[in-house]
C-alpha cells in the first residue's frame, strides 16, 4: 500500500488540480511503464491484488495493442 501512496504522491506533483481518479490512473500508468507493463510486478509495487489492477485497467481503459484485454468491454459486438 505504501508504494501506491508514493505513486499517487508523484502523480499529484506532476499533475496538480486533477481528480483523484485521474491521479490513480496516472499512478497506475507510471507504474506499468516502470515495469514494462508487467502487470504482476506493477500490482505488487502498487500494493494491490492483480485482479484489482485488471479491474482498474478496464475502468480507465488502459491497455497496449498487444495486451489480450485490449478490447473495450463497453463496445458492443455486432
Amino acid at each position: 500500500m505504501r508504494e501506491l501512496e508514493h505513486a499517487i504522491e508523484r502523480a499529484v506533483i506532476l499533475a496538480p488540480g486533477c481528480s483523484l481518479e485521474e491521479v490513480e490512473r496516472l499512478a497506475i500508468l507510471q507504474t506499468l511503464e516502470l515495469t514494462d507493463w508487467n502487470k504482476r510486478q506493477a500490482a505488487k509495487l502498487l500494493g494491490i491484488h492483480r485482479p484489482t489492477l485488471y479491474n482498474k485497467l478496464r475502468k480507465y481503459r488502459l491497455w497496449r495493442s498487444e495486451d489480450r484485454f485490449r478490447r473495450d468491454p463497453l463496445e458492443t459486438v455486432g
